[in-house]
């Protein structure tokens, strides 16, 4: 069994500490509103959630990164960083273009898209 850092141990404390705080809060929002779910604990709930995801800046990257500087090597553990870094943008980028294209295809035509569902009586003078 590998020896773990003292400091390595309380850093992961530290970083589990917020979204732990926010999920329990959460949970003992809804007990005491008597198990009805109000926006409080949904708040509270998906911003545990969201701090836990793996972005470098946010408590689950902080995490990973961690984990990967005490498992890995020096050059393993570089290229681990980066492809996460990678994979993280590529999935904003397919999440914001599966949104875009959600969106849009709502709408039933083009002038819809820029001018809402109702465009026909905005311009209705034009039109007649």
């Amino acid at each position: 069994m590998r020896y773990i850092n003292s400091s390595f141990f309380s850093d992961i404390c530290i970083l589990i500490a917020g979204p732990f705080a926010n999920i329990v809060t959460a949970f003992f929002s809804i007990y005491l509103s008597g198990g009805s779910i109000n926006i409080f604990s949904v708040i509270n709930l998906v911003l545990g959630i969201f701090n836990l995801l793996p972005f470098s800046k946010l408590d689950g990257g902080c995490i990973l990164i961690l984990l990967a500087e005490s498992c890995m090597k020096d050059d393993k553990r570089k290229y681990f960083i980066n492809l996460i870094c990678f994979l993280n943008i590529f999935f904003l980028m397919i999440l914001s273009v599966l949104y875009s294209v959600k969106s849009f295809s709502c709408h039933n035509d083009f002038l819809s898209f820029f001018y809402g569902n109702n465009y026909y009586a905005k311009f209705k003078i034009i039109i007649d």
